[in-house]
């Protein structure tokens, strides 16, 4: 940041710093990802800039509103995002009972994760399964555990996404 402009990076925490990738999600999103009460601290600190001279635009924030949560709210999931981010950050392999809506019944899948993706209110965990790239619906997730192996992920596939590449090469299928 340009000296004067108000907001001093280095004074964030480290959490601070970290949600502020966190850029998308709504607050609704963040206290599923238990990540609220940071968040708001850090953009509470953004937010407290000098105020606009009389001939500035407005700024965006003032006349740009983002919900990402989609028009019709489904059911609370059983799985949330903040019960699976830590098994995810600690980088090991999990075992997961999907109910996917094209089985008859839930499936039970060993899988090695890369993460947490919200896209329009709905969150997903991608994962290979058998090495191959797979999209889950978190609210489809019945159960899961950790299994105690490192997780085996594909060398060379980028996470986290951006919007230049497609999820996972573009290979990877929504379940």
């Amino acid at each position: 940041m340009l000296p004067g402009s108000g907001l001093d990076l280095t004074r964030l925490t480290p959490g601070e710093r970290e949600h502020l990738a966190l850029t998308g999600l709504d607050e609704k999103q963040r206290a599923e990802l238990d990540a609220s009460v940071e968040s708001r601290r850090a953009l509470s600190k953004i937010a407290a800039v000098q105020p606009r001279r009389v001939d500035e635009l407005l700024p965006l924030t003032d006349v740009v509103h983002v919900d990402s949560r989609p028009w019709r709210q489904a059911q609370a999931p059983s799985t949330t995002p903040a019960s699976l981010i830590g098994p995810v950050r600690r980088g090991g392999r999990l075992r997961i009972e999907y109910d996917s809506p094209r089985e008859s019944c839930p499936r039970d899948l060993v899988v090695d994760p890369y993460g947490l993706f919200a896209k329009a209110g709905v969150w997903y965990f991608v994962a290979d399964c058998g090495r191959v790239p797979r999209m889950y619906r978190l609210e489809r997730i019945t159960t899961w555990k950790e299994v105690d192996q490192p997780r085996r992920i594909r060398e060379g596939r980028p996470w986290p996404p951006s919007p230049q590449r497609s999820l996972i090469s573009g290979n990877t299928t929504t379940r």
